[in-house]
């Protein structure tokens, strides 16, 4: 069960704020390790959507001492693995799917070469944003019974002919992170300056509001028509104005709207995030690139 592997269970454990998404599948194909550069090379494929010969240099993966390193893969699935001279069992080094591929990737935490439009490949139709009060998102979701994705497999239909709901279903699980800018106009201001930071929870639930208020999800059944007022959100928190935005690059879209993910200090404005900005009463999308 994924929700017990060691390396992801940090990340699992961190979200309470998450989307149920669908897009076609991703897949690998024409998987052909290079000897002569040592590299691994393969398409990535999602829909009428094609990245060719997608290079990954495999020394990254290696000790370094003398060995041998296998490659073992699929079209959901890629394991590199290494044996060292004189041991007869192998060490599985490194594994990947296409979408913790692109992740690592795009967070430079891997090298991966010949992949400069991977943004073609993350963008979501938006079926529900939700929180999780008293759990990580992924136990609310599969541990304990979930209304919104029980709806979502029973009523949606696959984007693919002949593949199956549940393949093209993605959990995007969100964590908050608050960034803070104060400006103080005189003396009469400098208590502001030792105003405590909302509660995580607060900017959680507050969150979930904004989003589901500007995108308004099929499956969400609650649509906050009075947001920004809440009792658990920020509306008593005394900010002048906030924004919310995805700080990954991904797009997330319903039938009425979407919203572009970038990170938080581009400078160029054709990959700038899109933002949902609350000020007072109002509520908007925001986008700073040109082309929209």
């Amino acid at each position: 069960m994924v929700l017990d592997d060691g390396e992801l269970k940090p990340t699992l454990s961190a979200s309470r704020l998450y989307m149920i998404c669908q897009r076609r599948e991703l897949f690998f194909e024409n998987l052909r390790p290079e000897l002569f550069d040592l590299t691994l090379q393969f398409d990535l494929v999602c829909g009428d959507h094609r990245a060719a010969n997608v290079r990954v240099p495999l020394l990254q993966f290696s000790s370094k001492d003398e060995a041998m390193v296998t490659v073992e893969g699929g079209p959901k699935i890629i394991r590199i693995f290494e044996q060292r001279s004189g041991e007869s069992e192998k060490q599985l080094r490194y594994w990947f799917t296409p979408d913790k591929l692109l992740f690592q990737f795009w967070r430079n935490e891997i090298e991966v070469q010949n992949l400069p439009e991977y943004r073609q490949f993350l963008d979501f139709h938006l079926h529900y944003v939700g929180i999780s009060k008293d759990h990580d998102s992924f136990r609310r979701l599969y541990k304990t019974g979930h209304d919104g994705r029980s709806k979502i497999m029973t009523l949606e239909t696959s984007m693919r002919a002949g593949a199956n709901l549940s393949d093209e279903l993605t959990l995007l699980l969100f964590d908050v992170e608050v960034n803070e800018i104060q400006t103080h106009s005189g003396e009469d201001d400098i208590d502001d300056l030792f105003a405590s930071t909302p509660e995580p929870s607060s900017v959680i639930a507050d969150a979930e509001k904004a989003f589901v208020k500007v995108l308004d999800p099929k499956y969400c059944d609650q649509k906050y028509r009075k947001y920004p007022l809440s009792i658990d959100g920020l509306s008593n928190a005394g900010l002048t104005r906030y924004f919310f935005m995805i700080n990954d690059p991904l797009t997330v879209r319903t039938a009425t709207a979407h919203l572009h993910g970038g990170d938080f200090y581009e400078q160029d404005r054709e990959k700038a995030a899109d933002s949902i900005s609350v000020e007072g009463s109002e509520v908007k999308r925001n986008t700073l690139r040109p082309s929209v």
